[in-house]
């Protein structure tokens, strides 16, 4: 016990030694979380009131009736112009949410493809438009009120930017695990440091355990900063499960250097270990649902996404943080499998890495 608290602490020195590490584990998913957090912070789910930019070239009584359907639309903010030029010109633009071109008796609605998150609502309420204006041409009545309601989720109202917090304490997870094997532990081992440790009685088993024991205080350091940052920023605070979140931090960090030790079994130099977890992570960030749902993304990509790990840690610590449904069954499978995961290939590390063949 003793041999492993004097390990602890000097892992521990020597992680603020090193600027990248503190960079990565504790600035990067901060600097993160600024961007997305001034890009979404008075943003909901789904769309802000949308804007219609509306051109009608079909005569009075036709305008008249499109001005009503229009007005009775939920939540629909429209202008009417005089060009179908201008319409155009402003759905491109982003100064309208779509655009819409009637004329005589035809509606043609016009979206920008790049609005990935908000076209799928926008193309609804297109149909609810349309299905309305055929009904007020044809004389008829409305015998079905179909309404729209948002929902709140476990932790209250959910908002893009609650979305993304889970997902940037996940970035800090894969920071402090991945990258304290595939650039700490073999940047101890190529420059000699683990085999003159041999000359000790340091057991190989203790050397891990402290390395494990300091990267789970900088994961929960960097959650914790994190969630104060979205308070103190950004007023956002989440019905967070404790009991369930700090354990699956813990078994996520784990994951991640699991993940870190299966790399240097392919990679054996620190250099091309740190390139292809780089690689790898920014690979993760965008297919793993950190900041765009997974239903965003092609199907293919989809089931490229069920093989990356950084896809359950994040979807673990939205459910342990009350932003998804998590029921305490699926949250058990998921810990005791990753658990079970980073224990054989972190003992597999431990047991089977020759220190004394590499270094100086």
């Amino acid at each position: 016990m003793q041999s492993l608290v004097v390990m602890t602490i000097t892992l521990w020195k020597n992680f603020f030694r090193d600027r990248q590490s503190i960079f990565f584990s504790l600035i990067f998913p901060l600097v993160f979380l600024l961007i997305f957090g001034f890009m979404y912070a008075d943003q909901t789910m789904g769309p802000r009131n949308p804007v219609l930019a509306v051109f009608e070239d079909g005569g009075t009584d036709q305008q008249a009736v499109l001005q009503r359907v229009l007005e009775n639309a939920p939540g629909l903010n429209f202008d009417f112009f005089d060009e179908a030029g201008i319409v155009e010109e402003r759905v491109v633009s982003g100064q309208a949410s779509f655009g819409l071109i009637a004329d005589s008796g035809e509606l043609n609605f016009l979206f920008n493809p790049t609005r990935i998150q908000d076209n799928a609502h926008l193309e609804s309420l297109a149909g609810g438009i349309r299905s309305s204006f055929e009904r007020e041409q044809a004389g008829g009545q409305e015998v079905i009120v179909v309404k729209t309601e948002g929902i709140s989720g476990p932790g209250g109202a959910t908002s893009p930017l609650e979305f993304i917090i889970p997902g940037t304490i996940a970035i800090a997870v894969v920071a402090s695990g991945l990258f304290a094997i595939t650039g700490f532990y073999l940047s101890f081992l190529e420059r000699g440091v683990l085999r003159r440790m041999l000359a000790t009685p340091l057991r190989k088993e203790v050397f891990f355990l402290g390395l494990i024991l300091t990267r789970i205080i900088v994961a929960i350091i960097g959650a914790v900063l994190i969630l104060i940052a979205s308070r103190l920023l950004f007023g956002i605070s989440l019905e967070i499960h404790w009991a369930f979140f700090l354990p699956y931090l813990m078994v996520a960090t784990l994951l991640m250097m699991a993940l870190g030790v299966l790399i240097t079994l392919v990679f054996k130099k620190r250099e091309n270990a740190n390139q292809f977890s780089s690689f790898l992570v920014s690979v993760m960030i965008f297919f793993s649902g950190i900041y765009l749902p997974l239903e965003f993304l092609p199907d293919y990509l989809q089931t490229i996404s069920r093989f990356l790990p950084l896809t359950y840690v994040a979807q673990g610590l939205r459910g342990t943080m009350g932003i998804e449904p998590f029921a305490p069954g699926d949250f058990w499978i998921s810990f005791l499998t990753m658990l079970i995961i980073a224990l054989f290939f972190i003992s597999l590390a431990a047991r089977g890495s020759r220190w004394g063949e590499q270094g100086a």
